[in-house]
C-alpha cells in the first residue's frame, strides 16, 4: 500500500480514536484523574454524539477528497510520462531512419558495379523488414503493458474504495445504533461502550481487508516481465538479421567502403 493510502486510512482511524477518548470532556477542569475524565466523557456521550458525528463525517470527506485529488494528480503525471516517452521514441526512430538513409545514399554514390548496387538494395530491403518487425513487436508489448497497467490500477482503486466504503458504513451504523440507544434511554456509559466495541470491530475488519486486498505490485510485476521478454526477443531477432545483412553488404565492398552502423 502506498504512503498516501496509509496516511488516509490511518488518519481516519486517528479521528475515530480521538472520538473514543472524546472532546466531550471539554470545559472540565484539568486537575482530574484519567478515570474521572473517562467517567465524565461517558456521561456526556449521548449529548455530544450528533455534533461530533457531523464533524467527523466532514473531516473524513475532506480527507477522502484530498486523497482522491492526489491520486488523480499522480494519474495525470503518469499519462504525461507515457506521452513524453512516446514522443521520444518517435524522435529516436526518425533520427535513426534519417541517419541510415543518409549512409545508404553515400554508399550508393560509391557503388561502381551492378553487384554492389544490388547488394545495397538487398540490404535496404532486409533492414526495412527487420525494423518493421522489431517496431511492431515493441509497440505491441508497450500497448499490452499499458493496457494491463490501467486495468490493474482500476481494479486496485475499486478494491481500495470498497474497503473504505465498508469502513465508513460500519462507523455510520455504529453511530446510528448509539443515537438510537441514547434516544431510547440507554445509559450513556453503556451506549459509549457498545459504540467503542463497534468502532474497534470496524477497525479490525478494515485492517484485515487491507491485508487481503490485492497489491498493485503483484499485478504489475508480471506485466513488466512479459514486456521485457517480448522486447528482448525482438531485439535479439533484429540483431541477428541485421548483422547477417551487414556482413553480406560489406562482402560486396571489400575495400572497406561500408561504414554503416546499425542501432541494434
Amino acid at each position: 500500500m502506498t504512503m498516501n493510502k496509509k496516511v488516509f486510512l490511518s488518519g481516519t482511524v486517528f479521528l475515530l480514536g480521538f472520538f473514543v477518548t472524546p472532546i466531550l470532556v471539554q470545559g472540565m477542569t484539568t486537575n482530574i484523574t484519567p478515570q474521572e475524565a473517562k467517567q465524565k466523557a461517558s456521561e456526556k456521550f449521548c449529548t455530544g454524539i450528533s455534533t461530533y458525528y457531523d464533524k467527523l463525517t466532514k473531516k473524513m470527506s475532506e480527507r477522502s477528497a484530498n486523497f482522491t485529488a492526489k491520486k488523480a494528480e499522480r494519474a495525470n503525471r503518469w499519462q504525461e510520462r507515457i506521452k513524453l516517452n512516446a514522443t521520444r521514441l518517435t524522435d529516436i526512430r526518425k533520427n535513426a531512419d534519417a541517419a541510415l538513409a543518409n549512409s545508404l545514399n553515400n554508399l550508393k554514390a560509391k557503388a561502381t558495379t551492378d553487384a554492389q548496387k544490388a547488394a545495397i538494395e538487398a540490404f535496404s530491403k532486409a533492414e526495412q523488414e527487420a525494423v518493421a518487425k522489431k517496431r511492431s513487436a515493441v509497440d505491441g508489448a508497450r500497448t499490452t503493458f499499458l493496457a494491463g497497467m490501467q486495468k490493474s490500477i482500476t481494479e486496485n482503486k475499486a478494491e481500495t474504495e470498497a474497503v473504505t466504503a465498508t469502513f465508513k458504513n460500519s462507523i455510520a451504523s455504529a453511530f446510528k445504533t448509539a443515537e438510537s440507544s441514547c434516544a431510547g434511554g440507554t445509559d450513556s456509559a453503556a451506549a459509549m461502550s457498545t459504540f467503542r466495541a463497534s468502532v474497534k470491530t470496524a477497525q479490525q475488519q478494515m485492517a484485515s481487508d487491507r491485508r487481503t486486498k490485492s497489491k498493485l505490485s503483484t499485478a504489475v510485476d508480471p506485466l513488466i516481465q512479459a514486456r521485457k521478454a517480448t522486447m528482448e526477443k525482438a531485439r535479439t531477432e533484429f540483431r541477428g538479421t541485421m548483422e547477417s545483412a551487414l556482413q553480406t553488404l560489406k562482402a560486396a565492398f571489400p575495400d572497406g567502403t561500408v561504414t554503416i552502423t546499425i542501432n541494434l
